[in-house]
């Protein structure tokens, strides 16, 4: 199973959508909303995880980390900055949503895996 982009709302969008603080992509795991979704935020200064749902049957089996480790590439290819996580801790710099235990456990994970850092609001992928 993998991460298809989403065209859900609107076929043109090619699963891209702007608001009026950002603009963002939505995947669904399986192509399926129910089986998992992320959003992930196009900032120009490096990609950020908005949000991440899995299905409770498919947790734990790495569907997460390898769209992150996707993202990464594409992030450093498209803004040459990596890929980096939700704030730790709700919003205190910036009002966003934070991360959940189950994504600082993926955070931490991927830097105890020497791929990522932890600073001390965010993760982020190292820079390659």
């Amino acid at each position: 199973m993998v991460w298809k982009q989403s065209n859900e709302y609107d076929a043109a969008s090619k699963g891209i959508y702007d608001t009026e603080n950002t603009r963002f992509r939505e995947y669904h795991l399986g192509g399926n909303p129910k089986n998992g979704m992320l959003t992930v935020d196009l900032n120009k200064n490096g990609y950020q995880i908005r949000n991440v749902f899995v299905d409770d049957p498919l947790r734990r089996k790495g569907f997460a980390s390898s769209i992150y480790s996707e993202l990464n590439v594409e992030s450093l290819r498209k803004t040459g900055k990596p890929l980096r996580s939700s704030e730790i801790g709700y919003g205190r710099k910036t009002g966003s949503t934070s991360l959940s235990p189950d994504g600082i456990k993926l955070w931490d994970k991927l830097v105890s895996n020497g791929v990522a850092v932890k600073f001390s609001d965010h993760y982020e992928y190292k820079s390659q």
